[in-house]
């Protein structure tokens, strides 16, 4: 998967770079820098997360470099990003130093007068994404499959890459079709022997054909297929299949609510000795007041990857939020809850017993631009996960609290052709 994930991306950038003749392509290229200094801690009783513990609130330092490379055209846009990040904590006995990177492309373009071509990929192996989001002013919704379960706790040099392409094709002035295919992979590097069947390194793909149709001029109606298929590195693969339908409707100016629910089906394996039927849905609602905007989701999803041992039920909800104070103020806010549904599953006379975790996660920041270039932040971030008494990982926790000081030059560089 590695190498279809790496023509895609070639297709993406050949695309964006290599406008059609006589259509003016606009670039521009900027930087930005967070400097932190804090207080945090981390404690939990996992085998593999006892090397990383670190007692007490020690002080941090962190510094958090970004590029983006934005192009813009008649007819397509498209914005590759990268991030690289450093954290240091003065525990006790030793110090610890930890650095991540992280990649993300994101390419929408016209191919003909009635089809448009969409394609995203994200690399990184930096887990803490909440606190990304909100530090640089996110209000993320989920679009499309993300794991569940973030390593942030450990630490550890962890993988992970998703990828989307999707086509959508105008039928009528009504109504659409869209494919698409996405991609996972999750490596969890170096994890101590006895958290191997809970962390486990997987690989996804999935297949999606929708049809949508629009209800007025604030809805829209429809119903999709989708094929997803898990590999896990010592469980083997399971499949499942979902029909969905979906609906969105503005129910009233700047309220948009959508909501998709349908059957599943996971195919009987080694471990499931039978066909699982289940139910999937999800709902969303976002609410833009003047300036600020709120959005909220919660989904249950079965037979699929969470990011954490084999496939189970899942549910998340999550809470984003932003709303600027003045011109020179602003307050941004994610907060996501799981809880991952455990099954039994066989594997001859040996019963693989998987368990039920939980957690809720958060980030807050209450910025104040100081000049055009300087931006001055206060906030904390919070992770809590737990498991039953039978995991070794039952129960960690993670919590810090910062100042920043960020250095945002949007326009570094500008060009045309």
């Amino acid at each position: 998967m590695r190498k279809i994930h790496s023509i895609l991306i070639g297709l993406a950038v050949t695309l964006a770079l290599a406008p059609p003749a006589r259509a003016e392509q606009k670039y521009t290229l900027g930087f930005t820098s967070d400097f932190l200094g804090g207080i945090g801690n981390q404690s939990g009783s996992g085998g593999s997360n006892a090397g990383r513990v670190l007692t007490g609130t020690p002080p941090f330092f962190a510094l958090y470099p970004s590029l983006t490379l934005k192009a813009v055209g008649a007819h397509s846009n498209f914005n590759i990003a990268y991030g690289f990040t450093m954290d240091h904590y003065w525990s006790d006995p030793e110090a610890l130093t930890t650095t991540y990177h992280a990649l993300t492309l994101n390419l929408d373009t016209r191919i003909g007068r009635r089809t448009s071509l969409k394609f995203s990929n994200s690399l990184r192996n930096t887990p803490d994404v909440s606190m990304l989001n909100v530090l640089k002013g996110f209000v993320f919704t989920p679009d499309g499959f993300q794991s569940i379960y973030e390593p942030m706790l450990f630490k550890n040099h962890s993988y992970s890459e998703l990828s989307r392409l999707s086509m959508d094709v105008e039928v009528t002035r009504k109504s659409f079709l869209t494919f698409a295919v996405d991609g996972t992979i999750r490596r969890y590097g170096n994890i101590a022997v006895d958290e191997t069947w809970t962390f486990q390194d997987q690989t996804r793909i999935g297949g999606t054909i929708s049809y949508s149709r629009k209800s007025g001029k604030r809805g829209s109606f429809g119903v999709n297929y989708k094929i997803y298929q898990n590999d896990y590195r010592d469980y083997g693969p399971t499949r499942s299949h979902a029909l969905q339908f979906h609906a969105s409707r503005e129910l009233a100016p700047s309220l948009m609510f959508t909501f998709e629910a349908g059957p599943s089906l996971t195919e009987k394996n080694q471990y499931l000795p039978e066909d699982r039927i289940s139910i999937n849905f999800s709902a969303s609602l976002s609410k833009k007041l003047n300036t600020s905007l709120l959005s909220m989701h919660f989904s249950k999803s079965s037979g699929d990857s969470s990011g954490m041992g084999y496939a189970r039920d899942s549910y998340q909800a999550g809470l984003g939020f932003s709303r600027p104070f003045g011109p020179r103020t602003s307050l941004n806010v994610d907060v996501s809850a799981f809880q991952q549904k455990g099954q039994s599953f066989y594997n001859q006379d040996k019963q693989v017993p998987a368990y039920d975790y939980w957690g809720l996660s958060g980030s807050a920041v209450l910025s104040r631009k100081l000049s055009r270039l300087w931006t001055l932040s206060f906030g904390g971030n919070y992770q809590d996960f737990k498991g039953q008494k039978a995991v070794s990982m039952n129960h960690m926790s993670y919590k810090r609290l910062y100042v920043s000081l960020s250095f945002q030059l949007p326009e570094l560089w500008r060009a045309a052709r």
